[in-house]
């Protein structure tokens, strides 16, 4: 719609009724009262202020323990997003799943507590603690969000 996409920030659905999003105020001016399409739904842009919007539902936020043989990061994206770690290892590569906020290429990087896996549209997992059994596998409680 001719608008950098640097100059538009979140956006979200909300359900029948549209969609709402976050851009600067140079993007709201060049956006507002334009007419154009998303796929093939026809849309119309307005700029209101930020306290006039509604904010995306939240997910719940959920607190797991699990038992991992080991520290890797695909071990432990396995258990927070509940994929095989497969699945993990593909999206590393395709760079869909971050750590801290950066990229990661390294399915078998170990993690530590406090790091953070961001993974696209699937929310966010964060190391809470990781302790030995006394089997020599690891304890792993993970905050889910």
């Amino acid at each position: 719609m001719g608008v950098d996409a640097d100059n538009i920030g979140d956006l979200w659905v909300r359900g029948d009724r549209g969609g709402q999003g976050i851009c600067t105020p140079s993007a709201a001016e060049a956006l507002h009262g334009r007419l154009g399409a998303v796929r093939e739904v026809e849309i119309r842009c307005e700029s209101r202020p930020v306290e006039q919007l509604q904010q995306p539902v939240q997910r719940s936020v959920r607190t797991l323990q699990t038992v991992e043989a080991s520290c890797r990061l695909d071990a432990i994206a396995s258990a927070g997003f509940g994929l095989s770690r497969a699945k993990i290892v593909t999206h590393v590569k395709a760079g869909r799943l971050r750590l801290n906020w950066g990229n990661v290429r390294q399915a078998s990087r170990e993690l530590v507590v406090g790091d953070r896996l961001q993974l696209q549209d699937r929310g966010s997992v964060e190391v809470l603690s990781l302790t030995r059994t006394k089997r020599e596998r690891w304890r792993v409680e993970l905050r889910r969000s």
